[in-house]
Protein backbone atom coordinates (compact mmCIF):
# COMPACT_ATOMS: atom_id res chain seq x y z
CA UNK A 1 0.00 0.00 0.00
CA UNK A 2 0.70 3.72 -0.61
CA UNK A 3 -0.04 6.54 1.10
CA UNK A 4 -2.66 8.69 -1.14
CA UNK A 5 -0.64 11.85 0.30
CA UNK A 6 2.73 10.33 -1.59
CA UNK A 7 1.17 9.04 -4.54
CA UNK A 8 -0.24 12.94 -4.80
CA UNK A 9 3.18 13.94 -4.01
CA UNK A 10 4.74 11.73 -6.26
CA UNK A 11 2.39 12.23 -9.41
CA UNK A 12 1.39 8.76 -9.94
CA UNK A 13 -1.76 7.72 -11.74
CA UNK A 14 -4.00 6.55 -10.18
CA UNK A 15 -6.76 3.75 -11.02
CA UNK A 16 -9.98 4.68 -9.01
CA UNK A 17 -12.04 1.94 -10.77
CA UNK A 18 -11.81 -0.59 -7.84
CA UNK A 19 -12.70 1.36 -4.47
CA UNK A 20 -13.14 -1.48 -1.48
CA UNK A 21 -13.45 -0.71 2.17
CA UNK A 22 -11.39 -3.24 4.82
CA UNK A 23 -10.58 -3.09 8.36
CA UNK A 24 -7.00 -1.17 8.58
CA UNK A 25 -4.39 -0.89 10.96
CA UNK A 26 -5.47 -1.72 14.28
CA UNK A 27 -8.81 -2.30 12.97
CA UNK A 28 -9.44 0.44 12.11
CA UNK A 29 -11.78 1.14 8.71
CA UNK A 30 -9.86 2.21 5.62
CA UNK A 31 -10.81 2.74 1.93
CA UNK A 32 -9.07 2.01 -0.35
CA UNK A 33 -9.21 5.14 -3.08
CA UNK A 34 -7.34 3.66 -5.80
CA UNK A 35 -4.68 1.53 -7.11
CA UNK A 36 -1.52 2.53 -8.98
CA UNK A 37 1.60 0.68 -10.69
CA UNK A 38 5.06 1.51 -9.18
CA UNK A 39 8.92 0.66 -9.52
CA UNK A 40 10.37 -1.01 -6.48
CA UNK A 41 14.29 -0.73 -5.93
CA UNK A 42 15.98 -3.30 -3.68
CA UNK A 43 19.28 -2.16 -2.99
CA UNK A 44 21.34 -1.56 -6.36
CA UNK A 45 20.10 -4.15 -8.23
CA UNK A 46 16.66 -5.77 -7.68
CA UNK A 47 13.57 -3.46 -9.63
CA UNK A 48 9.92 -4.97 -8.66
CA UNK A 49 7.19 -3.22 -11.02
CA UNK A 50 3.81 -3.18 -8.53
CA UNK A 51 0.32 -2.48 -8.13
CA UNK A 52 -0.27 -1.24 -4.88
CA UNK A 53 -3.41 -0.12 -2.82
CA UNK A 54 -3.89 3.38 -2.44
CA UNK A 55 -5.36 4.53 1.30
CA UNK A 56 -4.45 6.69 4.19
CA UNK A 57 -2.46 4.42 5.97
CA UNK A 58 -2.15 6.03 9.20
CA UNK A 59 -0.26 9.08 10.60
CA UNK A 60 3.67 9.04 9.33
CA UNK A 61 3.61 6.22 7.33
CA UNK A 62 3.57 6.19 2.97
CA UNK A 63 4.59 3.49 2.44
CA UNK A 64 3.45 -0.22 3.43
CA UNK A 65 4.70 -3.76 1.92
CA UNK A 66 3.53 -7.07 3.35
CA UNK A 67 5.34 -10.12 3.94
CA UNK A 68 4.13 -11.63 1.23
CA UNK A 69 6.26 -9.14 -1.25
CA UNK A 70 9.25 -9.51 0.74
CA UNK A 71 9.23 -13.65 0.78
CA UNK A 72 8.57 -13.33 -3.10
CA UNK A 73 11.47 -10.58 -3.29
CA UNK A 74 13.97 -13.11 -1.58
CA UNK A 75 14.06 -10.55 1.40
CA UNK A 76 15.23 -12.17 4.62
CA UNK A 77 14.75 -10.18 8.22
CA UNK A 78 17.18 -10.11 10.94
CA UNK A 79 14.78 -8.99 14.00
CA UNK A 80 17.75 -9.58 16.44
CA UNK A 81 20.55 -7.18 14.60
CA UNK A 82 17.38 -5.05 12.67
CA UNK A 83 18.64 -5.88 9.35
CA UNK A 84 17.36 -6.82 6.08
CA UNK A 85 19.06 -9.07 3.96
CA UNK A 86 18.25 -8.26 0.27
CA UNK A 87 19.05 -10.80 -2.95
CA UNK A 88 21.58 -10.06 -3.81
CA UNK A 89 23.45 -10.58 -0.38
CA UNK A 90 23.56 -7.00 0.47
CA UNK A 91 22.22 -5.72 4.10
CA UNK A 92 19.84 -2.48 5.06
CA UNK A 93 19.76 -1.47 8.09
CA UNK A 94 15.82 -1.25 9.21
CA UNK A 95 14.34 2.31 9.92
CA UNK A 96 13.61 3.05 13.54
CA UNK A 97 13.39 6.62 15.09
CA UNK A 98 14.76 5.29 18.14
CA UNK A 99 18.32 4.12 18.44
CA UNK A 100 18.25 0.49 20.13
CA UNK A 101 21.73 -1.20 21.33
CA UNK A 102 20.85 -4.88 19.66
CA UNK A 103 19.95 -6.82 22.62
CA UNK A 104 20.07 -10.79 22.49
CA UNK A 105 19.92 -13.40 24.90
CA UNK A 106 22.55 -16.20 25.17
CA UNK A 107 21.25 -19.47 26.61
CA UNK A 108 23.53 -21.84 27.61
CA UNK A 109 22.76 -25.77 25.64
CA UNK A 110 23.31 -28.63 27.66
CA UNK A 111 22.42 -32.33 26.27
CA UNK A 112 21.03 -34.75 29.33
Amino acid sequence: MISLDLARKLKLKLNRQNQVKVSGLGGIPTQITASTEVKITLGSRVVYIMELWVANIGEGLDVLLGMDFMFRAGVRVCVRGDLEQLPAAESILMYDENVKVPQGVDLPVVSP
